[in-house]
Formats: C-alpha cells, structure tokens, sequence
C-alpha cells in the first residue's frame, strides 16, 4: 500500500512541472485556454517534445 501511496506524490510533481513549463511558454494560464496562434510549428513541436521528456523522463 505505501507503494501505492508513493505515486501520487510524482504524478503530483510531474503535473506541477508541465504546467510550470506551459505557464512559461504561453503565460497566464488562468483563463485555462492556451493561444497557440503566436507559435509557430516548429515551437510547438519543441514545447511538445519537452513535455514528453518531462513525462518519461525519470
């Protein structure tokens, strides 16, 4: 059970930090809409590309 228990915490932290990151990208995040007109492809697929480090990374 404590196993268990212990993912909740990383599945915590790892949410935390793509938002952390898609708040930086995009900024304010409050409205819960993100703008991806002002990127182009290329920028997105590397924000993309660095949420999946972020996720299975480890």
């Amino acid at each position: 059970m404590p196993q268990i228990l212990n993912i909740f915490p990383k599945v915590e932290n790892k949410l935390l930090d793509i938002l952390r990151y898609l708040e930086k990208q995009f900024e304010n995040l409050d409205e819960l809409d993100i703008d991806v007109d002002n990127k182009s492809e290329q920028e997105l697929k590397e924000i993309v590309n660095h949420i999946y480090v972020l996720i299975y990374n480890d």
